[in-house]
């Protein structure tokens, strides 16, 4: 069957499917998840038989792509504290 021409600019929108029992979410998210990170997905028809599918992900990038707030107070606040027998966290005071 391949992908017809008609479904070809379709299939990476939200809930459209060609199975009886898809959600039509598998490849909208999946395009979400490769635009996310720089990249490109997109189908070809792969007649007769289904389509091919291809992506790229850029290979590495001048600047991180997330940016995390200063932590380093998270190494001092992990060695001050304990978890008690209960499961509770309990500050170790200096008496």
């Amino acid at each position: 069957m391949g992908l017809p021409p008609q479904q070809a600019d379709k299939i990476f929108n939200a809930f459209f499917t060609t199975k009886t029992h898809g959600t039509g979410m598998g490849l909208r998210i999946s395009r979400s998840i490769i635009e996310s990170h720089g990249g490109r997905l997109w189908a070809a028809d792969n007649s007769p038989r289904g389509a091919t599918f291809q992506f790229t992900l850029p290979a590495a990038t001048s600047r991180p792509i997330y940016n995390l707030p200063n932590c380093s107070h998270i190494g001092q606040a992990a060695r001050s504290s304990r978890v008690g027998p209960s499961g509770t966290s309990t500050q170790n005071l200096k008496r």
